[in-house]
């Protein structure tokens, strides 16, 4: 006891001798005896006031005096009931928010001590209320600002992380912060939990950084700096900063020490695990073989030894360790008991590798019964689809083309990733080329090219296509090597003609521009006759400017806009210099036609209705076909319907074209009627599980009401059969045309309603700019346009690729 508190109580008990009934210096006395932790004497003292004391006032403050004695005593059921005895005698004392804190701290630990035994440390929820009443106390100290305040606070947040109450902690935490009295310890084991908080609850990176960079400022505590450390690398290994992450993690081994555990084991594995990320793979495997040897007893830190070890030596090529710690892997998923039960679908991942490394070191059939066996677990549709082919890879391998392509075609109906659609279409490519089905098999090939050209498998398939078109013409003079029948001559120059067609070296912008350049001629050169020598924009030049537009048939209506906004561009003198006439009208058109593109995707509806119409002679079977030839190049089912059913040889001219796609053709007679062609296409196209069905209809004359009124029945058939059909009417409209095709497509529209338009032989005319009139004047979409007889040269319109061909030097 200090010489002051011992002065102190003397005075105090020479007053309280004058004044024995004075009850405040009694109740001051046994505070300062507890204080000096002289429990018997602060007890006397507490009791001598309650038994004089007549208020419950007074007496609420000695009872909260014994209560407190028991605390210190350890007696904490008793404590517990005195304070709530307190409040029940009197809520307005002078220590009541401290009373509050206390018996909060009370329940807090009567929560935690009911959690179950061997459980989990969250405390287990009770039927009395524990947890609400602690939060109750809590929050009254708090609220009557108890000098306990800060720990509540404390307290409290640490009560709602346990509960799982993460958002009401983080709150709770950070407003702990804003006390300057808070304890320095205090203080850094919050900045830990709010690291942890906001990269775990808010996956805020940044801010849960900068707690555990104030958790290192101000701590020395060996085993804090090493956890500090370690959350650290996680959080820059999830920022893929791989050379921060492998720091930390060594700085957090460097501060355990010697010290066992999960945690350093984890840290150690993390380490090999960023060492194979950054590409040190001899490291990895070096580490995760110490790991190894160190005693782990976890079977989630042992999974991931394995799986890193199998991953390491795979990238040093050395399969046959691969192997054996793959196996192992797998071995530790689940105990042997739990297998018939339950399983993850790690499991699957984990054949999955197994099979790979199987198939690494030439090994086939484990490989194909490894794979096999993950698909038995039902893997997602994406895994699956991976294996799928994976062991077309492995079946072409053992040439046995048949099964390889049935998992090749199982794989892309899964896949829906561009690079392995791509890989899987290039494989059948191989497959149909090495059964002897030489012309599917470039088929195949040009669905990597025409769908795929962005990715480095395109050059790929070009250069094999070069091989291909070699070996054909080997074969044919009867030097070729391959299994394959050697072809006749006419048939190896018919399969070299498709490789180049396929291959198409000339690039279809080169074709666009050579097909447009009649128009080009027509409307660029006249523009660039115009504008030469010009020096001002007046009234002259705009009139002759609005007849090279006219005659270029973009049309009345299109014409007078353009020249609209020139002028109004003018007369602001935002366009005062006749050779920036030029680039003003590509970007006017190119504005106009960027309203006019569409994508036709035909995985909206399955399947997917598409009814052409048109004129006679605009070139509509012709197209279909060539729609045809797109989708299958697609890896898409189609069925073609004969509805032209007025002539026979329309139907006729169909039937090769789906001979050519590779299409069915449904058909009746010629002269039957075409609904009934077009509700047994319905039918068919349910049945046979196609994905896109193409309509043909009759060249009709778009002034015949009648043969209209039997288009509309064709869309009703449809559209009763299968709901939603047909799901795009497209008009083909021929291009040479010029202004007559717009008055064909106005009544086409009002007849039948138009989805989108097919412009045809824009190689051979010089009337290109009707395609900006009827975008302008009918607000229909341009699908696809057409610029060459090859199949390919039918695609969709793109406005910018257009405007640049049209414009081009």
């Amino acid at each position: 006891m200090s010489l002051f508190a011992w002065s102190e109580i003397k005075q105090l008990q020479k007053a309280i001798k004058k004044n024995p009934n004075d009850i405040g210096l009694i109740l001051k006395l046994g505070w300062l005896h507890l204080d000096e932790g002289r429990e018997a004497e602060a007890q006397e003292q507490f009791s001598s006031a309650l038994d004089k004391a007549t208020t419950s006032y007074f007496k609420a403050q000695a009872r909260f005096g014994l209560a407190m004695v028991d605390l210190r005593r350890g007696e904490v059921d008793a404590a517990r009931a005195a304070i709530e005895s307190v409040f029940q005698e009197s809520t307005d004392f002078p220590r009541s928010a401290e009373a509050h804190f206390y018996l909060g701290t009370l329940y807090e630990k009567q929560l935690r001590e009911s959690k179950e035994p061997g459980a989990s440390s969250k405390p287990r929820a009770s039927g009395s209320g524990l947890l609400e009443k602690t939060v109750r106390e809590y929050e009254a100290a708090i609220a009557q600002g108890s000098r306990e305040a800060g720990q509540a606070r404390y307290f409290l947040g640490k009560l709602y992380l346990d509960y799982g109450e993460g958002e009401k902690a983080l709150t709770s935490l950070e407003t702990t912060l804003k006390d300057e009295k808070l304890e320095k310890a205090l203080r850094v084991e919050i900045y830990s939990i709010l690291g942890t908080l906001y990269k775990t609850l808010r996956e805020d990176l940044e801010t849960a950084k900068a707690y555990h960079r104030r958790v290192l400022e101000q701590t020395s505590n060996p085993a804090l700096l090493a956890s500090t450390h370690r959350q650290l690398g996680d959080i820059y290994q999830e920022q893929t900063l791989y050379p921060l992450a492998l720091d930390s993690y060594q700085r957090a081994l460097k501060y355990y020490g010697e010290t066992q555990g999960k945690e350093v084991l984890e840290t150690h594995l993390s380490l090999a695990e960023m060492y194979l990320k950054d590409g040190n793979f001899r490291k990895a495997v070096e580490s995760g073989e110490q790991i190894l040897s160190l005693q782990v007893e976890s079977r989630d830190l042992l999974k991931r030894a394995y799986a890193l070890l199998s991953k390491g030596y795979q990238r040093l090529e050395s399969y046959e360790k691969a192997l054996e710690f793959q196996k192992l892997h797998l071995e530790s998923i689940a105990p042997p008991a739990e297998r018939s039960i339950t399983v993850p679908t790690e499991k699957i991942i984990s054949l999955a590798e197994l099979a790979y490394i199987y198939e690494k070191l030439g090994s086939y059939e484990e490989a194909v019964e490894s794979y096999k066996s993950a698909l038995k677990l039902q893997p997602d549709p994406q895994t699956a689809a991976d294996i799928h082919l994976a062991l077309g890879r492995i079946y072409l391998l053992q040439e046995k083309y048949n099964p390889a392509i049935k998992q090749l075609e199982s794989s892309l109906k899964l896949q829906t990733l561009e690079e392995k659609k791509a890989e899987a279409y290039r494989l059948l490519g191989e497959c149909f080329v090495k059964r002897g089905d030489t012309e599917k098999g470039i088929e195949m090939f040009g669905t990597v090219i025409a769908n795929y050209k962005e990715l480095e498998v395109a050059a790929e398939v070009k250069k094999e296509l070069k091989d291909l078109k070699k070996e054909i013409i080997q074969e044919a003079r009867g030097g070729g090597t391959s299994r394959r029948e050697a072809p006749t001559e006419e048939e190896a120059e018919r399969l070299k003609a498709i490789i180049d067609e396929v291959i198409d070296e000339k690039g279809f912008f080169e074709r666009l521009k050579q097909g447009l350049a009649k128009t080009h001629q027509n409307f660029i050169s006249n523009l660039e006759t115009l504008l030469s020598g010009r020096t001002k924009i007046d009234t002259d030049l705009l009139e002759e400017l609005e007849e090279v537009l006219i005659l270029a048939d973009l049309g009345v209506d299109t014409t007078v806009k353009v020249i609209s906004h020139i002028q109004e561009r003018v007369k602001k003198r935002e366009l005062e210099d006749p050779a920036q006439l030029k680039s003003h009208l590509k970007h006017e058109i190119l504005t106009i036609l960027k309203n006019g593109e569409t994508t036709i995707d035909v995985t909206r509806a399955t399947p997917f209705v598409i009814l052409v119409i048109g004129v006679n002679g605009t070139g509509k079977t012709t197209t279909i076909g060539k729609l045809a030839h797109g989708f299958k190049k697609a890896g898409k089912e189609v069925l073609l319907a004969a509805g032209d059913t007025f002539r026979a040889a329309a139907i006729e001219q169909l039937e090769i074209w789906g001979q050519r796609a590779g299409c069915e053709v449904i058909k009746h007679a010629a002269g039957a009627d075409p609904s009934a062609v077009v509700y047994d296409a319905m039918h068919a196209a349910k049945s046979r599980n196609a994905d896109v069905v193409i309509v043909d209809t009759a060249g009709r004359l778009h002034t015949k009401k009648n043969l209209m009124d039997e288009l509309k029945k064709m869309k009703r058939i449809a559209g009763r059969e299968l709901p939603g059909a047909p799901h795009e009417v497209l008009l083909v409209l021929d291009a040479t045309t010029g202004q007559n095709a717009i008055s064909q497509a106005k009544l086409f529209n009002e007849g039948v309603g138009l989805t989108g338009l097919i412009l045809t032989k824009l190689d051979g005319t010089a009337k290109g700019g009707i395609i900006t009139g009827i975008v302008n004047e009918l607000k229909i979409p341009v699908a696809y346009i057409g610029v060459g007889e090859k199949l390919d040269d039918l695609r969709p319109f793109k406005a910018e690729e257009f405007v640049e061909a049209l414009f081009a030097e």
